[in-house]
């Protein structure tokens, strides 16, 4: 049997030891046994020592009938907070509280249990805090509230709000299985801080203790997370405004500290911007950069897949250490191979896409005899060669292989513009500036994979191997190389700056927009060849824009959200424009826009050129259009996008739907921006 406390003398001050080292010892039901020993100050050390021992579980029994108000924190709230907070105790406001709280208790049920009220701060003690999830007020119903913000115990089934975040933890993390409990306590061990700026709440009664006192003892609390310096830095997930305005008013540094902002995830605003939200990765990805892996939190100690047999469980440590498929710190590995849909059906689908367009555009310029026929626009020139015979066999560059292989393109393009095939090239060019910008709005985001950093190489290799061949091969690689997942922008790691998407926008402009209209209107040979590198003047016109006007020191984190949500709007209003209008002139939509399946053996060359072209368009849209569906959070949210890419392609056309898309993702990564990085757009 244990021994007994020593008595304390009322001259000490009494603080509780470190006992409560379980969940389990922390609750058994809405009305806690707290398993703890009341010892005094000076001999805390002594007693942790002996508890390390093999007394170790010879703890007093506190029943709840034995807690009282007068001694709840003394009684009830860990070791850790309770030094740091016990100054606040002897403040005017909290003798107040506690009378507030007793009237209350007279009158009212009052939630959570008193044992309860500080079981955040017996779960995860100060310096374990890695990430801090700040709720309003607790659960008012019977059978919910326990003192954590969002969790409630069994067998009380997850509320709305903890349903949409399990919802949000597997978008984020495929291998997590949503438990049908809502405990969320192995998190709180884990360094998950789930506090509520009020810690009561009168039963039935939402927000009823609000303004009362809590809110100065729970801004102290974050107060203390929040001194801590950057190499110590935590995560602030605030949901919803009110705890938006908490964050604000402790004032977070956010140079040593990261803010997640989004909606709450009440299914009243959950799916304004709180699913999507991406922050479960974005905090690990954070923390892993700042604390190694160690730091990072293993969100799948709540999934339902826990419950496995020990041998599952050995086979998912085997995965753990596979190399590659290794899943991302953040949750505990899978024996299933993960990352299905993100890494091998892009790894299948993307490169078969590329190996067709090549066969039905390449191989039926081969086939049909396009190829030949163009070569005979090229003859090699002579002496008493004409310009008349060689029309398009010019001196471009002064280069003759150079000019050679100019020579077949610039034939090409002339015969796209005779009346057969100048609608499809007009509809084509003039929607496919979405299939531009996307590529380069993604080079200037800030930390973006190097694979993608030079737009110019896609641009080029299009020109050269047409753009349905080469866009499903970028994808391939925006996809595996996570950018289609892109953390929000309140991580810093998402951002364009408006120097970048200004620059884009100039290099849209005057390097592939201006170039096409002249492709038009001056159908010139000279100006055509020249068209054929406008990758390289986009590239030109948008390096010379950040020349001249450079991001400014400092600034790097600023959001240029206005200026790429403007680029979308106009590709958008562009592109779905040309599309009714080519859908209300086209005498045939059979002729402008289905190609032929076979080679058109036989036919004029104008008609290949016009299937070539189609087949081009089909290939080139269509895979991006299919590499936004990797754009979703949720799986509500890849049906969506499906839906609307099959509708919008119809009704605006494909180049104003992939804008939408895109706009719709920026809008998103957009929404956590923080506030000064707003007012500097």
């Amino acid at each position: 049997m244990p021994k007994e406390a020593k008595p304390v003398k009322e001259t000490k001050i009494l603080r509780p030891a470190r006992t409560l080292t379980k969940v389990a010892e922390a609750f058994t039901h809405l009305e806690v046994t707290v398993a703890k020993t009341l010892i005094a100050g000076d001999e805390l050390a002594d007693a942790d020592e002996k508890l390390e021992g093999a007394s170790k579980t010879a703890t007093l029994e506190l029943r709840p009938d034995a807690i009282t108000l007068e001694f709840l924190e003394r009684d009830t709230m860990g070791a850790s907070w309770f030094t740091a907070l016990r100054d606040e105790f002897e403040k005017p406001y909290f003798p107040k509280l506690k009378k507030f709280l007793a009237d209350e208790r007279q009158k009212y049920t009052i939630y959570p249990s008193m044992g309860n009220i500080y079981s955040w701060s017996r779960l995860t003690p100060l310096d374990s805090v890695r990430i801090v999830v700040l709720g309003q007020d607790p659960y008012h119903d019977v059978g919910q509230a326990h003192g954590l913000s969002f969790s409630v115990l069994p067998p009380t089934k997850p509320p709305g709000s903890l349903k949409n975040i399990y919802k949000e933890l597997k978008a984020e993390y495929p291998d997590f299985v949503p438990p049908t409990t809502g405990d969320l306590s192995p998190l709180a061990a884990a360094g998950v801080l789930f506090l509520n700026t009020s810690l009561t709440v009168r039963a039935h009664s939402a927000a009823s203790h609000a303004g009362k006192g809590w809110e100065e003892l729970t801004g102290a609390a974050l107060r203390c997370i929040a001194s801590r310096p950057a190499e110590r830095g935590v995560v602030f997930m605030a949901w919803g405004l009110p705890a938006q305005k908490v964050i604000k008013r402790i004032g977070v540094d956010e140079t040593a500290h990261l803010v997640l902002r989004s909606a709450h995830p009440s299914p009243l605003s959950a799916h304004r911007g709180f699913l999507g939200n991406g922050h479960f990765r974005a905090a690990n990805e954070w923390l892993e950069a700042r604390h190694g892996k160690e730091g990072c939190i293993d969100w799948g100690v709540l999934s339902a897949s826990r419950q496995r047999t020990q041998k599952e469980a050995s086979i998912s440590k085997y995965f753990a250490a596979s190399g590659p498929w290794a899943p991302d710190c953040g949750i505990a590995p899978s024996p299933m191979p993960p990352k299905l849909l993100s890494t091998y059906v892009p790894l299948v689908v993307f490169p078969v896409l590329s190996a067709l367009a090549l066969k039905f555009t390449v191989g039926n310029v081969v086939a049909s005899g396009l190829g030949a026929e163009l070569e005979l626009q090229c003859p090699a020139i002579s002496s008493n060669a004409t310009l008349e015979a060689t029309p398009y066999r010019l001196e471009y560059t002064g280069l003759p292989s150079v000019d050679a292989a100019l020579c077949p393109l610039v034939s090409f393009f002339h015969l796209a513009f005779t009346p057969a095939v100048r609608p499809l090239l007009t509809y084509f060019l003039g929607t496919a500036l979405s299939l531009v910008a996307l590529p380069a709005l993604e080079a200037v985001r800030s930390n973006h994979p190097a694979i993608l950093a030079l737009p110019i190489v896609v641009g080029l290799a299009g020109q050269l191997f047409t753009a349905g061949a080469t866009l499903p091969l970028y994808w391939l690689a925006f996809i595996l190389s996570g950018a289609a997942r892109a953390s929000p922008a309140s991580s810093r790691s998402t951002n364009i700056s408006p120097e970048h998407a200004q620059a884009v926008s100039f290099g849209l402009l005057a390097g592939a927009a201006v170039p096409s209209i002249c492709l038009f209107v001056l159908e010139d040979p000279l100006v055509t060849a020249l068209w054929q590198l406008f990758p390289m003047w986009q590239f030109i016109a948008q390096a010379g824009h950040l020349l001249i006007r450079p991001v400014k020191p400092g600034h790097g984190a600023a959001s240029g959200f206005g200026w790429v949500q403007a680029l979308y709007l106009a590709v958008f209003i562009v592109s779905s424009s040309i599309h009714v209008g080519t859908l209300a002139g086209a005498p045939s939509l059979r002729d402008v826009f289905v190609p032929s399946v076979i080679p058109r053996i036989g036919a004029a060359p104008e008609i290949k050129v016009l299937d070539l072209l189609q087949w081009d368009a089909v290939f080139a849209f269509g895979s991006t259009l299919l590499a936004t569906v990797w754009f979703a959070r949720t799986a509500g949210q890849a049906l969506a996008i499906m839906l609307w890419n099959l509708v919008g392609s119809l009704v605006v056309g494909p180049g104003a739907t992939i804008a939408a898309v895109a706009l719709w993702r920026e809008s998103y990564l957009h929404t956590q921006v923080p506030e000064e990085q707003k007012k500097s757009e």
